[in-house]
């Protein structure tokens, strides 16, 4: 099944990274809630008595006091989602989906250190070499500290490097599919060790013992720099069967822990012999990172944010104080009760426009919450594994009620009258009775893998993902029908309905229908953006939630214009309106919340309107000697950079490298000390890239 549903495509992510961390303004401008608190932390590190917190979608966090509040330190990271952190001397190292960061002043300010590749992994150091692991182009070194990389491969017959390890001036690298590699020569050349034909998740170094953690739940240990090695199987996987995989490791004295995919933390005393389970108070999610500080142990979890234990891993205590990395999938209004379901962290209430958070999850089983719908007294739950749960007490406790149902993943819901939808990847499902009993409405069947549902008066539509567009169900008829939508290889995600007029976001934009769904058009005049995951009406003025912020629009999606002054550097997967403000959930730093009337009478929404637009024009003159001016536009405050290449693709000039305000730009170019011939210069901004040729005649 496709999960570009679950917003974890790469296309959105490439657009949350490269987005601009905009500064809090006095007026006119988005307000982080204190809240909900947590993250999906894919890497901790320490640092003297600094611990840090590589997170997916927000960034790094700092805490100076073992984790008990945080804050970001983000400055300069022009790349929210952090896979790798290392420590090399007095510096911070952090790998990101597109390039690696250094910060020499303790996470103050992070500076590129010249990799701009694909997603680093892992660092390593060994004297004055700094190695970069890739999952797609093996092991770079750097022998002046970032200025110059080097791919440092030979020997390495499996590229896919997922961890770099150290072990006795010997470098380690374990891969995708081919097990655990050993360079003795400082990456120059490299030999397979004798654990071969492995998935290699981390390793460990412990003394005079390498670890290797792996797929299937097994740790390897060589205690001859990897001539043998000897595995043990521990944990259970998310699913109860043995063999969760490793996903971390981690050794803290004659200690060795290591953490899974799903199955929780395991310790042994005796060098991965015997294993015992040690997680306590810790929720049933992915376990990517495990550190010591002292005599406290470090858990980084897929969503329920950092864990520390002070009792070898007997007992875990959530410490998120400050951590404000949540992905939030839905928000749900109920009088004063604002609602959050977040991917991996939970359910979460707030009862004072989000000055405070509480999580609201006693009864619900899965930690994953896609949507929320109110009818009467009644809270609705659509979650990712635990099927519909119903809450009567305003979430203080939930109940399954999934009878009828045939599968437990449901991403959608909605209301119309009394009657409740459900949409599974079996299709639509619907309850008359509150959801304790469901049944399938199967006849010219929208299909499986249904991510959005909408009602009105007369229709039902399904929104599907894996390019399936959309259905409507006409409660005249008795079947589902695909209209000549023009909306054909489409992922629905999301959709808005006032009367007749039917607006569905998609992957390619907004489209709306005023005929109940028989026929759409685009509703993208004037404005380039991609996907849409939320949707939501006030009055006459129409809000999109999408990967690169929320914009408007006051005339039925005719014309938008950007609404995101203070909405740092996050894709906006869930809108509400909550009183006189709008509330918006991000990918990676929870909710924020702005008032209506600032947003609908300060934006202007002209369609000759440039911030709406990604554009880069031919350069003036051209051909030129030496210098030439060239102009480009860009929709929103977004990181920038415009590089020049020569024919065999050698970047030969970089002209912007940095942050750059909506609107229009314009920068002149000299090209005093290149030869004469035919270059190109290239824009990135997000994933909009454009190149135009240009000619120096000197």
């Amino acid at each position: 099944m496709d999960m570009s549903h679950f917003r974890i495509d790469v296309a959105s992510i490439v657009l949350v990274i490269t987005f601009a961390v905009l500064c809090p303004q006095s007026h006119a401008q988005w307000i982080q809630t204190a809240g909900p608190e947590g993250a999906w932390v894919r890497q901790l590190a320490v640092s003297g008595s600094s611990l840090f917190a590589g997170t997916w979608g927000g960034g790094v966090f700092l805490s100076t006091n073992n984790g008990t509040t945080w804050k970001t330190a983000n400055s300069g990271l022009t790349n929210l989602n952090v896979y790798s952190l290392a420590v090399s001397g007095t510096d911070m190292l952090a790998g990101t989906d597109n390039g690696a960061f250094i910060s020499t002043n303790n996470g103050k300010t992070w500076g590129d250190v010249g990799f701009t590749g694909p997603r680093i992994s892992s660092f390593a150091v060994v004297g004055t070499n700094l190695f970069i692991g890739t999952p797609f182009e093996g092991i770079l070194r750097s022998t002046n500290h970032g200025a110059t990389w080097t791919a440092v491969n030979s020997g390495l017959t499996n590229a896919s490097v997922n961890s770099l390890a150290v072990s006795a001036g010997n470098l380690f690298a374990g891969t995708y599919s081919g097990g655990v590699f050993a360079s003795m020569d400082t990456g120059r050349s490299w030999v397979q060790t004798s654990l071969t034909g492995t998935r290699v998740l981390c390793l460990a170094v412990n003394d005079t013992n390498l670890f290797a953690g792996a797929a299937g739940g097994i740790v390897y240990r060589s205690t001859n720099t990897g001539i043998t090695w000897r595995g043990s199987i521990i944990g259970l996987s998310f699913f109860g069967s043995p063999g969760a995989d490793i996903e971390c490791l981690a050794a803290s004295g004659t200690n060795l822990f290591a953490g899974t995919y799903g199955g929780g933390v395991y310790l042994s005393a005796n060098n991965g012999a015997i294993w015992t389970y040690a997680s306590a108070g810790l929720p049933p999610d992915i376990i990517y990172s495990l550190a010591v500080a002292g005599t406290e142990m470090f858990a980084g979890t897929a969503g329920g944010g950092v864990y520390r234990s002070s009792d070898t891993g007997t007992t875990w205590t959530a410490v998120n104080i400050g951590l404000r990395g949540t992905i939030v999938e839905t928000l749900s209004v109920n009088g004063t009760s604002l609602f959050a379901g977040t991917w991996g962290g939970g359910a979460f209430l707030s009862t004072n426009s989000g000055s405070t958070w509480a999580a609201v999850d006693s009864g619900l089983t899965s930690t994953t919450v896609f949507s929320f719908v109110q009818n009467g007294t009644n809270l609705f739950a659509a979650t990712y594994s635990g099927g519909v749960f119903r809450s009567t007490n305003d979430g203080t406790s939930w109940t399954a009620v999934n009878s009828g149902l045939l599968r437990l993943f449901v991403p959608a819901l909605t209301v119309n009258g009394s009657t409740l939808f459900a949409g599974t990847v079996d299709g639509v499902f619907l309850s008359t009775n509150y959801g304790s009993g469901w049944s399938k409405i199967d006849s010219g069947t929208a299909g499986p893998s249904v991510i959005s549902l909408a009602a009105n008066d007369s229709n039902l539509f399904a929104g599907l993902d894996e390019g399936g567009g959309l259905f409507r169900y006409t409660k005249s008829g008795t079947s589902w029908t695909k209209p000549d939508t023009g909306l054909s290889g489409t992922y629905v995600y999301t959709f808005a309905v006032s009367g007749s007029n039917v607006f569905a976001g998609t992957n390619v934009g907004v489209f709306r229908s005023t005929n109940n769904g028989a026929s759409w058009k685009a509703a993208n005049s004037g404005f380039s953006f991609s996907n849409v995951y939320s949707l939501v009406l006030y009055g006459s003025s129409l809000f999109a939630g999408t990967d690169i912020g929320v914009f408007l629009s006051t005339d039925n999606g005719t014309t938008w214009a950007a609404a995101n002054p203070g909405l740092a550097a996050y894709a906006v997967y869930s809108l509400v309106v909550d009183g006189t403000s709008l509330c918006a959930g991000t990918w990676g730093g929870g909710v924020f919340r702005r008032p209506l009337a600032e947003m609908i009478t300060g934006v202007h929404t002209s369609p000759t309107d440039v911030t709406g637009k990604f554009n880069l024009e031919q350069n003036y003159p051209n051909p030129f000697n030496p210098s030439t001016v060239i102009r480009y536009t860009v929709p929103a405050r977004l990181h920038v950079t415009i590089s020049v290449f020569n024919t065999l693709g050698q970047q030969v000039a970089t002209l912007v490298n940095g942050f750059k305000e909506a609107g229009y730009h314009e920068l002149r170019f000299d090209a005093s000390g290149l030869a004469s011939g035919v270059y190109f210069y290239r824009l990135k901004a997000g994933i909009y890239v454009e190149s135009r040729r240009f000619v120096l005649l000197k």
